[in-house]
């Protein structure tokens, strides 16, 4: 049922043939340099991508309807025309997308992270990060949280309207996907559970879960706002903790934790990681294409605070510019920070402090670096999707 929305869903943003082109102009975040971006696209989304790219006002240069299966030229047209512009954005669905692949970064609107779980449960606990194992298992224990399976249609509500709904819209704003209720209910009654996370009585977090044979997904959750935080934080640990007890329990063979923003430095993403999890680009409604025009400051600092997975042949790759000099020993540190199951590799990008760089024996697995300063064209060497 959730599969068949989806296609339904992206029949109806292909149906979107005209989308938004808006060229705006501010301060870069964090450079306080002058930044000019043209976005193309589907409508309403480049105001949630103003905040991560602008500080302060942003002047619109330019705000007009366009055509999406012509959104391609204006990539063809940026390798002729420099029109002052230091980078190019779309937001395309299927099947548009396609018309613009190969001459921009590609990169998935969402991923999913998942959990296997067909070994003993002491193996899945081992596939934790070794925080996890200690401060989460104990956080839930400290608090006494048991988890409840219901199905009921007052505990639907009272999830979806105290602890869905709010914590969806607080952490993803205009990009949030919120299912109406009567999905919700839908997912429940069908084919699903919802797991409610009980303290001191009562519930304060809680996730829905659907299953597909030997597969369970945790879709939908959430946490009441009003807890103070530690109990909050326990509620969330308890959540993934309980969820995955519950999928092993059934026999499912993995645990899929829902969508997830191709972003290495993105505490949802390196939150799920520390469960065990694996990256996975599933079904994608549509995708983001980046295209660097400049690589000036307020560029660099962009791509700086957004580490973003890209589609290669080989599969993702994380491409992370770092903002200054950086030895061997603090590269280890900052792979270990990204590295995940399910990505081809991470790929550094900066100025290395010692003149030995970084050798194959120092290299994690699927760890490369890229030293700037021995090209001419960083700009190049950064956008390659090889």
């Amino acid at each position: 049922m959730r599969r068949l929305r989806q296609l339904r869903n992206t029949a109806r943003l292909a149906m979107e043939a005209r989308g938004e082109r808006i060229t705006a102009r501010g301060m870069g975040l964090g450079s306080r340099q002058p930044l000019t971006v043209r976005y193309l696209g589907l409508p309403g989304y480049f105001e949630h991508l103003a905040p991560r790219l602008f500080e302060g006002s942003v002047e619109e240069l330019e705000r007009e309807s366009a055509w999406n299966g012509l959104a391609f030229r204006q990539f063809e047209d940026s390798k002729m025309h420099k029109e002052g512009l230091d980078l190019l954005i779309a937001h395309l669905p299927r099947p548009y997308g396609h018309l613009v692949g190969g001459r921009a970064l590609e990169v998935p609107c969402w991923i999913i992270q998942k959990a296997q779980l067909d070994r003993p449960w002491d193996d899945v606990v081992a596939s934790f990060r070794k925080n996890t194992r200690t401060t989460d298992l104990r956080k839930v224990r400290k608090y006494s949280l048991t988890p409840h399976i219901t199905r009921d249609l007052s505990d639907i509500r009272d999830f979806y309207d105290r602890m869905y709904v709010p914590h969806a819209k607080r952490r993803f704003g205009p990009l949030s996907v919120v299912d109406d209720f009567d999905e919700v209910v839908e997912d429940v009654k069908s084919r699903g559970e919802l797991l409610l996370v009980h303290y001191e009585g009562a519930a304060v977090g809680g996730c829905e879960l659907v299953s597909d044979g030997q597969y369970m997904q945790l879709l939908s959750l959430g946490v009441v706002d009003e807890l103070p935080p530690s109990v909050a934080d326990a509620a969330l640990s308890g959540i993934y903790l309980f969820a995955l007890q519950h999928a092993h329990a059934r026999g499912c063979r993995e645990l899929g934790f829902a969508l997830t923003l191709p972003n290495v430095k993105d505490g949802i993403y390196r939150y799920k990681r520390k469960w065990g999890t694996a990256i996975h680009d599933d079904f994608s409604e549509s995708s983001f294409f980046w295209q660097p025009r400049t690589f000036g400051v307020a560029v660099q600092a962009f791509l700086v605070e957004h580490p973003w997975m890209y589609r290669s042949p080989a599969g993702l790759v994380a491409k992370v510019l770092l903002p200054g000099p950086i030895d061997s020993r603090e590269l280890h540190r900052l792979a270990e920070g990204y590295i995940s199951p399910g990505l081809a590799r991470v790929e550094f990008y900066g100025h290395h402090a010692d003149p030995r760089p970084p050798s194959n024996r120092d290299a994690l697995p699927y760890v490369t670096w890229h030293d700037l300063s021995t090209t001419d064209d960083a700009l190049r060497l950064f956008c390659r999707a090889d």
